[in-house]
């Protein structure tokens, strides 16, 4: 996913993958927990201890479920595999926790390594966004497979709508569409890197989505379900996303 503003230094950060192979795109959750593990690792080194700033960590105040750090993996070129590294939070990097950030150096998941080396942000001016990762409803409308649960009677896009709009430093969406899953595509793959092994959400309803702003967003975004893990994460549209 590509970002949007001219200086978002205060919030966030970036790096690129060095060393081949990359990791899966479908493997964003292992690489969103193996970032938490380094930044621990940093916490450890920096400061004698690997609890993280409450911005890297958990929502400083209640009801302010957004402002903290989300770790994501990015496939900016489109080739399916994660080439880059952004740790953002909408409600800014304090100073602890960009002295944490800055001495990162290496990913690791399991026996693989690779390097992180800071990245440039990239502009863009797009109004047209598109699901880089499934957005995956927040709400539990199952109570087991087969078995919905009374009350719950919010669809996907009710779903989206509903987070989307929580999030009011964003621009005015214009309009939101459903697109096709890709046929390869199933949610497994997704949420098989969740460090909560059994304890992963299940979740009935999820999707793609392009969004339409009435100007183009000046920060990275996410919604959903382990939106702060990579997925519901989205990037600008290209031309050959519109074939």
């Amino acid at each position: 996913m590509l970002n949007c503003s001219s200086d978002l230094s205060l919030s966030h950060k970036y790096w690129r993958i060095d060393g081949p192979p990359r990791p899966l795109l479908t493997d964003v959750l292992q690489v969103g927990d193996a970032a938490r593990n380094a930044a621990m690792d940093q916490a450890r080194e920096c400061f004698g201890r690997t609890r993280l700033p409450d911005i890297l960590h958990h929502p400083p105040e209640q009801g302010a479920s957004h402002v903290h750090a989300h770790w994501q993996g990015q496939d900016r070129d489109g080739d399916g595999l994660i080439d880059h590294l952004a740790i953002w939070a909408p409600g800014g990097l304090d100073t602890e926790s960009r002295t944490i950030l800055d001495g990162i150096t290496q990913l690791r998941i399991g026996k693989a390594c690779w390097g992180l080396v800071p990245a440039a942000q990239i502009p863009c001016d797009a109004r047209l966004w598109i699901s880089a990762t499934p957005f995956i409803g927040p709400r539990r409308v199952w109570s087991k497979p087969g078995k919905p649960k009374k009350g719950e009677g919010l669809g996907l896009i009710d779903q989206f709508w509903r987070e989307a709009t929580n999030q009011q430093d964003l621009p005015p969406i214009i309009e939101v569409a459903a697109i096709p899953r890709l046929k390869k595509q199933s949610l497994g793959p997704w949420l098989i890197g969740d460090s909560r092994g059994s304890g992963a959400p299940h979740h009935a309803v999820w999707g793609n989505f392009a969004v339409l702003f009435r100007e183009p967003p000046q920060r990275d975004f996410a919604f959903g379900a382990l939106s702060h893990w990579g997925l519901g994460a989205f990037r600008p549209a290209i031309a050959t996303d519109l074939i």
